[in-house]
C-alpha cells in the first residue's frame, strides 16, 4: 500500500513539475530590430557586418531586404576612417580590414567606448529569426568584437537578449543559433497552466485518497 502511494505521488508530481517548462520554441517570433553593443569592459563598437537569417533562409539584415541600419554615433577620424557609417554593417561586404582605405572593407564603428553606443538594425517588416551572425573587425583590435544582440518586436518591446557573442577568433564570426536559445517561456503558455493544474490536481487527489478510505473504514465499523 505504501510503496503504491509513493509511486502515485512520485508521478503526480512529476506532471505538475513538467507542467511549468513552456513548449520550447524553435525560433525568435516577429522581430522587427536587433540591437548591437559592445559587450565586456569598455570599449569600441565595431561590426564589419550583421546578418539575420529568417527561417525562410533569408537575410533580413540586409540593405537589400529593405533594412536600415542606425546607431548611437559614428567615429569621426579623418579621410577614409570617417567612412564608418552604420550602413557598413549591411552593405553585404564582410571584408572588415578597415584601415586598407579599400571601400570594401568599411565598417561600422562608434565614435566613443561609453557602453550606451549601439547599431541598431530595423527590419522591412517582422521575421521570425532562427540565426544570426556578427562579422568584426580583421585587421586590429579582436578583443573589442565580442558583443551583446537584443531582440525586439514591432511595438518595441524587448523579446530576448544574448551576450558573449564573440568574433574574436580566427573566422572573426559570431554565431548565434536561435534554435538553441530560444527555448522556455517566462511564463506558462495556457497550455502549460492547463497541464500544471492537472498536476496539482493529481497530487492533491493522491494525498486524499488514503484519508477517505481510511474514513470510510470508520464509518463501515461504527455501523457494525
Amino acid at each position: 500500500m505504501g510503496h503504491s502511494l509513493f509511486k502515485r505521488l512520485g508521478l503526480s508530481l512529476a506532471l505538475a513539475t513538467t507542467a511549468f517548462a513552456a513548449p520550447a520554441h524553435a525560433t525568435a517570433f516577429g522581430i522587427s530590430s536587433i540591437v548591437i553593443q559592445h559587450d565586456g569592459p569598455a570599449d569600441w563598437l565595431q561590426v564589419a557586418e550583421v546578418r539575420a537569417f529568417s527561417t525562410s533562409k533569408i537575410n533580413v539584415a540586409a540593405t537589400s531586404a529593405g533594412a536600415l541600419a542606425t546607431a548611437s554615433s559614428q567615429y569621426s577620424g579623418t579621410g577614409y576612417l570617417a567612412q564608418s557609417g552604420a550602413g557598413n554593417a549591411i552593405n553585404g561586404r564582410v571584408g572588415g580590414d578597415y584601415f586598407s582605405a579599400n571601400n570594401l572593407n568599411w565598417i561600422y564603428h562608434s565614435a566613443s567606448t561609453a557602453a550606451s553606443e549601439f547599431l541598431k538594425i530595423t527590419f522591412a517588416s517582422p521575421a521570425d529569426l532562427n540565426s544570426l551572425v556578427i562579422f568584426g573587425r580583421t585587421d586590429c583590435c579582436g578583443p573589442r568584437d565580442v558583443y551583446k544582440v537584443s531582440l525586439y518586436d514591432s511595438a518595441g518591446t524587448l523579446v530576448s537578449t544574448y551576450g558573449g557573442l564573440s568574433a574574436n577568433n580566427t573566422a572573426h564570426r559570431a554565431q548565434l543559433s536561435l534554435a538553441a536559445n530560444v527555448g522556455i517561456s517566462a511564463v506558462p503558455e495556457p497550455a502549460a497552466w492547463a497541464a500544471m493544474l492537472i498536476g496539482f490536481a493529481a497530487v492533491g487527489g493522491t494525498l486524499r485518497r488514503p484519508k477517505l478510505r481510511a474514513v470510510a473504514r470508520r464509518v463501515r465499523y461504527s455501523a457494525h
